[in-house]
């Protein structure tokens, strides 16, 4: 049976490692990478909620924040870092294969073996089980038949000393020397029978562990195909990732400038400064006024609430007060007086 296994084989004697030298620091350089990415995506993850903090932590303007500055900033910083995050935690991701994702996987990077593609070793493999088929059945039969044909020969075997023993007794008798000389023979012929049952069983049981190395072999062999692919995979993700980190990081900048330019700038007023208010109904109820416009001198207060010292003109006295312009109760607007209007 050991003929038939398929050629080319490696032989079991064959110095060939089960975990190739090469295979192992390729797997160990692919942990290398998945490590150096999940310290990556934990950095990118950080960036944000540090833009955020700092925004927080640095005051916003008179006006407050500009909300769409705010919160395209905030969006695109924390897009950044999930794109990061993701694009490196998909490095760190489990590797599923099948054995068409082998299939354009060269064999010859892995030492010490005969195979040059994965389907080269697959059809061998295949091969060798179609080869083995029956064979662990057929030792086991052969197994069988040495155990029962020993188990007769030691019966035949035990069957002799009675025979001789009569035939000694009785030296006269022709009949049990036959039947004494018949039981030697038979015990010898049954002996020789067993022991070529068991030799046949040595045989086969030596078939068998051969063909179990061989398809031991060619597993070892696939599975450091499986590993050499799956850190190949390892490699083109991180390579990705890094495309992916760099866009990332453009995405979190712009996110960290916008964060930057949210808080509004304080308005600079010279004071004091003419001015020209538009009353409305609140407005010239409040003033006591019938004007619907009137110019005024402001000395204080902020642009929604100054505070306003009113020029008397005819139906409006002067007066101090603060010209609301927000709600709940506006009074009217406010614009600043240009040179040609001032009286």
């Amino acid at each position: 049976m050991a003929d038939a296994l398929p050629h080319p084989t490696p032989s079991v004697a064959d110095p060939t490692p089960s975990t190739p030298a090469f295979v192992d620091e390729a797997v160990a350089a692919a942990e290398g990478t998945r490590s150096t990415a999940r310290w990556i995506a934990s950095s990118l993850g950080a960036i944000p909620s540090l833009a955020v903090l700092a925004s927080v932590v640095r005051a916003p303007g008179d006006a407050g924040f500009d909300p769409a500055k705010l919160a395209l900033g905030v969006g695109l910083a924390s897009l950044g870092a999930l794109v990061g995050v993701l694009g490196f935690a998909w490095v760190l991701a489990p590797v599923p294969l099948e054995d068409a994702d082998l299939r354009d996987l060269k064999l010859t990077r892995i030492p010490g073996q005969p195979y040059t593609t994965f389907a080269d070793l697959d059809q061998s493999l295949q091969e060798l089980r179609t080869a083995g088929t029956g064979l662990d059945h057929e030792a086991k039969q052969s197994r069988a038949a040495a155990k029962a044909a020993d188990a007769d020969a030691q019966q035949a075997e035990a069957a002799v000393p009675t025979a001789e023993l009569a035939a000694e007794a009785t030296p006269e008798s022709e009949a049990l020397r036959r039947d004494a000389d018949k039981a030697r023979a038979d015990a010898t012929h049954k002996r020789i029978l067993a022991s070529g049952k068991t030799r046949e069983a040595e045989s086969k049981e030596a078939s068998l562990a051969e063909w179990r190395d061989q398809v031991s072999l060619r597993v070892a062999i696939r599975h450091n195909a499986y590993r050499l692919k799956a850190t190949d995979v390892v490699g083109r993700r991180y390579r990705d990732a890094l495309i992916a980190g760099a866009v990332s990081v453009a995405t979190i900048a712009a996110g960290v400038t916008l964060l930057g330019l949210a808080p509004e700038p304080k308005e600079t007023v010279h004071l004091p400064r003419l001015v020209t208010l538009t009353l409305n109904d609140a407005g010239q109820k409040a003033l006591s006024c019938t004007a619907h416009s009137l110019q005024a001198l402001q000395t204080g207060g902020s642009t929604s609430a100054p505070t306003v010292i009113t020029l008397p003109t005819p139906g409006c006295t002067a007066r101090m007060v603060e010209f609301t312009t927000r709600p709940p109760q506006p009074l009217g607007t406010v614009t600043v007086a240009t040179a040609d209007k001032v009286p």
